[in-house]
């Protein structure tokens, strides 16, 4: 199984037996999974390495293993309370220990030749694409097509009519039609 690159969720892959990560990231020798998030601990693994893979956490060996190996778990097993989850498991010299889903990267490739973006790193880009994304306070009186606040397909709003406007209005018609 290769472990694999940013933009893919490695956390779903965790959670889904049919998916397999890749990391096709130039440049980049290694990222972090964050193991506890309570302290921040954290190990480090090559990006494009490949890892054994067991179906259940009873199957991982229990000797021939090197500090730091890691085998990908395909299934969860036991009952709540005892159960072993599927996973990335490292080797911790002495017991199997499993890898949290969450994945942090020290570096990230960033190719935009289909973009249209003018940005040279993931951090230009995503400024870039937020230019437009201000926060718009809408003035329904404002008469400026090109203002930001302009509220379009405005419905027009009848005005309620007086009593003396309807009388004035049923006069007009009889006075339209009756022609004699």
């Amino acid at each position: 199984m290769t472990i694999g690159a940013f933009g893919k969720s490695l956390g779903a892959v965790v959670s889904d037996d049919a998916k397999v990560p890749t990391i096709s990231q130039t440049g980049s020798d290694h990222y972090f999974l964050v193991i506890n998030k309570q302290n921040k601990t954290v190990k480090k693994i090559l990006a494009s390495s490949t890892y054994s893979e067991v179906d259940t956490f009873a199957e991982l060996p229990s000797s021939g293993m090197i500090t730091n190996d890691i085998i990908v778990v395909r299934t969860t097993t036991g009952v709540i309370g005892f159960r072993k989850i599927k996973g990335l498991y490292i080797y911790t010299g002495t017991a199997w220990e499993r890898l949290s889903p969450s994945f942090h990267a020290d570096r990230v490739f960033y190719e935009n030749s289909s973009s249209g973006l003018s940005a040279t790193n993931v951090n230009a880009a995503i400024d870039e694409t937020n230019l437009n994304c201000t926060n718009i306070q809408s003035n329904w009186d404002e008469t400026n097509t090109n203002s930001d606040s302009f509220i379009q397909n405005k419905p027009t709003v009848p005005s309620v009519f007086a009593p003396t406007d309807a009388e004035a209005n049923v006069k007009s018609n009889w006075d339209e039609t009756n022609t004699n």
